[in-house]
C-alpha cells in the first residue's frame, strides 16, 4: 500500500504560519499519523520578532524564510535529512 502524505501551509496576516493536512511537514510535533483537519499555528517560529515572508513545503518537510532572512525548517523524518517535528533555525550559506 502507498500512503500519500500531504500538508498545506499558509502565511497568516500577522506573519504566522498555519498548517493543516497530514505528515511531518505540518510542524506541530506529536502524532504524525493523525491528520490535522483545521488550520493550526505552527508554534516555535519567531514570527512575532520577524514575520514569515516565504514558505516551502515538500512531501516530508516544511520551511519558512523570515523577513530578517533567517530560514527555519521542520520535518524530513526518516529521509536521512534534517529531522525535527517542530521548527528549528537552519544555517544558510
Amino acid at each position: 500500500a502507498y500512503i500519500v502524505i500531504i500538508a498545506s501551509l499558509l502565511v497568516y496576516a500577522q506573519g504566522e504560519v498555519l498548517s493543516w493536512g497530514h505528515g511531518p511537514a505540518l510542524g506541530h510535533g506529536g502524532d504524525l499519523n493523525s491528520p490535522q483537519l483545521l488550520p493550526k499555528v505552527i508554534a516555535g517560529l519567531p514570527s512575532h520578532a520577524s514575520p514569515v515572508r516565504r514558505l516551502a513545503v515538500g512531501e516530508q518537510m516544511g520551511a519558512a524564510m523570515l523577513a530578517d532572512g533567517k530560514v527555519w525548517c521542520w520535518g524530513g523524518l526518516g529521509l536521512g535529512m534534517y529531522e525535527a517535528s517542530t521548527p528549528a533555525e537552519m544555517e544558510v550559506g
